[in-house]
């Protein structure tokens, strides 16, 4: 066998000084910064500074690595509790420091296993081994279940170093780690980033090895992602080592896009008695909750002629929609203060119609083309009056409310019979001039030379 000696180096008084200093330092650092996860690695490193001349920081720091401190402490007055006696020991330094030697040898990259002894001065220890353990190594499992309005299978997304995945807004993220060198782990947990306090949550074993964890979500920002979130999992194996680095994640946020929605109509100038037919149109990524047709009347102002032989009639109201139709009605008047004795007043009244029916759209309905004629007659509606429609649509998306959106306006004149085809005879002169024009442009009529 190949025998190698190392000689052992006693650290000074300055230098054991330097690794308490250090470790104040890291945790003085940690308690101004609660980004720094001081479980882990970090923790490790502080303790082994400790070790020797200050005991009690180190077992304060320890109680954080082993999870199995007292509950009612959280992991910020734990490092209180360390950085008592640290404090003591470096403003009392060396004080005792002195009756006791630390030593130190270094052996840069061990392949295999070795066994060693140690010889100082006239004494001997006996022969020990120090034997060759791997780190764990992960597999992080991220599974994102859409909420159940989308009707999308879940996705899984499977990898051992960093990860970004998306999901819809609203999803279920479900978490979970396998060791994939079938070592034991003690304890897995995962850290959310994007919080001004870290959120640390425990995984749970699934099985008797422990080599297989899960988290329960529920009631964690997890359960229904709302924003992106990103977070770090690492882990303790039954041979207190740690991943080399975390496990990184990063959930991206797939926006539920609002609705969309237009309506259109063939002709903008009406009688008071028409029966008009609203075309429209509503699409979504995911569902459509509420279709309506907003209604707005704006009555005729009374110094524009129209109403002069009804100035001492009873005002009207507007009432019902389709009798096939849901019209829930409201009125509302509003009047200028008079500056003059002649200005004139308008009043506006409001009613909606819902024409959407037997529960919400889904995607595979979508998008959805429909037609509603509009009773005109039961409105109480004289020439001169405006009539402004408005659909007004409303994803849906489950429990949680959905986004309403207003298409473009329309807004139809009532008239009488020569005013309705005066407006037809204007509408079909600019029909006719535009399909000169197309036919000019299809036969090459008028073009340069």
């Amino acid at each position: 066998d190949a025998r190698r000696v190392l000689e052992l180096e006693p650290l000074s008084l300055d230098e054991r000084r330097l690794r308490l200093e250090d470790a104040q330092a890291r945790i003085q650092a940690a308690q101004e910064d609660p980004q720094i996860d001081v479980v882990g690695p970090w923790a490790d490193e502080v303790a082994a500074l400790l070790r020797y001349d200050c005991s009690d920081a180190a077992a304060e720091i320890a109680a954080i690595v082993s999870g199995n401190s007292d509950a009612s402490l959280s992991d910020r007055e734990r490092l209180t509790l360390a950085t008592e006696p640290l404090n003591d020991r470096l403003a009392a330094w060396p004080d005792e420091a002195e009756s006791a030697a630390v030593f130190r040898a270094r052996l840069d990259r061990l392949v295999e296993p070795v066994s060693y002894q140690i010889y100082l001065g006239d004494a001997w220890t006996d022969s020990a081994r120090v034997e060759i353990i791997p780190a764990p190594a992960l597999e992080l499992q991220l599974t994102a279940t859409p909420p159940a309005y989308a009707k999308a299978a879940p996705t899984t997304a499977r990898d051992s170093g960093s990860r970004q995945v998306s999901a819809l807004e609203g999803s279920r993220i479900d978490v979970a780690a396998n060791c994939t060198n079938n070592k034991r782990l003690q304890r897995v947990w995962l850290t959310l980033k994007d919080e001004t306090e870290p959120l640390r949550l425990e995984l749970k074993p699934v099985d008797d090895e422990q080599q297989q964890w899960r988290l329960d979500v529920s009631g964690t920002p997890l359960e229904r992602i709302q924003r992106p979130l990103r977070f770090e999992l690492q882990v303790t194996d039954e041979d207190g080592l740690h991943l080399p680095s975390p496990a990184r994640a990063y959930i991206g946020i797939k926006p539920d896009r609002p609705p969309t929605g237009s309506a259109e109509i063939v002709h903008r100038v009406v009688l008071p008695t028409a029966r008009p037919t609203i075309i429209y149109r509503v699409a979504d990524d995911y569902g459509v909750a509420n279709v309506r047709l907003k209604m707005q009347i704006e009555k005729a102002r009374e110094s524009d002629g129209y109403r002069a032989e009804d100035s001492d009639a009873e005002p009207t109201t507007a009432s019902a929609s389709p009798a096939d139709s849901n019209v829930e009605s409201s009125s509302a008047a509003t009047s200028a203060e008079a500056t003059a004795p002649s200005e004139a007043t308008t009043s506006t009244e409001s009613s909606h119609v819902d024409l959407l029916a037997g529960g919400p759209l889904v995607a595979e309905q979508l998008p959805r083309r429909g037609e509603a004629p509009i009773d005109l007659g039961s409105l109480g509606l004289v020439k001169g009056d405006r009539l402004k429609l408005t659909l007004e649509v409303t994803d849906y998306r489950g429990e949680s409310p959905g986004v309403t959106i207003l298409a473009d306006p329309l807004i139809l004149e009532i008239s009488d019979e020569s005013g309705v085809l005066a407006a037809i005879s204007e509408a079909d002169e600019r029909s006719e001039e535009r399909m000169t024009e197309i036919i000019k442009q299809q036969l090459g009529i008028g073009d340069s030379p």
